[in-house]
């Protein structure tokens, strides 16, 4: 098993270009590391949340979460394309 994290590691490091190891590197997580799994249900989670809170039902929800989702792009080192996306779909 170690010696699979190693050879797991050392393809990140080389970025690799070729299939091949990037197949290797997708089926480690989906199979081994089941880390896809996990980032899924977060995708899912957050997809709810924005469903829930960016509705005229909610206007004030909907301006918490617009102004949360900012601060966490902001906390993050900003990402000016992302936030002229968030100002498009914010009601």
């Amino acid at each position: 098993m170690c010696r699979l994290i190693n050879h797991f590691t050392g393809v990140l490091q080389k970025r690799p270009t070729t299939p091949t190891l990037k197949h290797f590197a997708v089926d480690y997580l989906l199979k081994k590391t089941k880390s896809f799994d996990y980032t899924l249900a977060v995708i899912e989670s957050l997809e709810q949340q924005v469903c829930l809170y960016a509705t005229p039902t909610y206007p004030v929800l909907s301006f918490l979460f617009y102004i949360q989702a900012r601060e966490e792009i902001a906390r993050l080192g900003g990402n000016p394309q992302l936030e002229m996306m968030l100002d498009i779909l914010h009601i």
